[in-house]
């Protein structure tokens, strides 16, 4: 079963290096909602969400089966990802959305950063570059990542850490695993990059997502918002015991019976 997931993974990546999802005789691939971008009448899909996720699989691929093909498919991905991004220098995103990639060729001159909530949701690429470049010492990984977390954090964050749905409607949807999972690429990043004023702000971002839910017990809510049902899912919890973990292991505070006890109660239960 693993071999084939290992093909499959190779199988899916296109010339341009970049991962791509096919639509036809797969139904079920067409169940994206609009937020994510549809799928229109594509027979691929190119999800950068979705290749942020490769290229973590990549990384643990390349640290598994040093003499395999999964570094230079790796390096090849990255580069893929340059290409696709919608980068000024300092920050750069995916558009039109997280869910839908366009190549900079087909991309419209005045092609702005999106300020929809889902956005944050790129996390995943980030993520998955900070394991690139951990995993093949490909330095353009790094920097990229750099960029994409400085977009998560002008765009989804206040400068104390709390969270918001966007600059431009900091009062709409709030999920909490969309920013807890964007902490965990930028503490990963930071550790790598050794950028101490960006793991102070996690940290304060922590305290401030530790206290929108309930720190005994380890319940964090699925959405912030008075008018939100207040279900949990164990992806927030997971993403909490992460970066308790994480940011310990990096020395930025103590947080050891924070990861224990929601261990034990929240997560373990679920």
């Amino acid at each position: 079963v693993e071999r084939r997931w290992m093909e499959v993974a190779l199988h899916q990546l296109g010339p341009d290096g970049l991962a791509y999802m096919p639509v036809r005789g797969r139904p079920w691939a067409g169940i994206a909602s609009e937020p994510y971008g549809g799928i229109g009448d594509a027979s691929q899909l190119l999800i950068p969400f979705y290749n942020g996720r490769i290229a973590s699989v990549l990384a643990l691929y390349t640290l598994r089966d040093p003499d395999g093909p999964w570094s230079a498919t790796l390096r090849h991905l990255v580069d893929g990802l340059h290409e696709l991004v919608l980068d000024d220098g300092e920050r750069a995103c995916f558009w039109p959305s997280m869910g839908r990639g366009v190549k900079a060729a087909d991309r419209p001159a005045d092609a702005r950063m999106p300020t929809s909530w889902i956005n944050c949701e790129i996390r995943t690429a980030p993520l998955g570059l900070v394991h690139a470049y951990r995993a093949s010492g490909y330095a353009p990984a790094l920097a990229l990542a750099g960029r994409l977390n400085r977009y998560l954090r002008e765009q989804f964050f206040r400068p104390d850490g709390a969270f918001i749905s966007s600059q431009e409607a900091p009062h709409g949807p709030i999920h909490f695993h969309a920013h807890s999972a964007s902490l965990l690429a930028m503490v990963e990043y930071a550790r790598e990059a050794g950028d101490d004023e960006l793991m102070a702000f996690v940290k304060r971002s922590y305290k401030v997502a530790r206290s929108e839910g309930e720190p005994l017990s380890g319940y964090f809510p699925e959405f912030i918002s008075p008018q939100a049902y207040h279900t949990s899912e164990l992806c927030e919890v997971a993403d909490m015991i992460a970066l308790a973990l994480k940011l310990s292991q990096a020395g930025a505070g103590d947080y050891w019976d924070d990861a224990d006890r929601w261990t034990r109660n929240m997560f373990a239960e679920g």
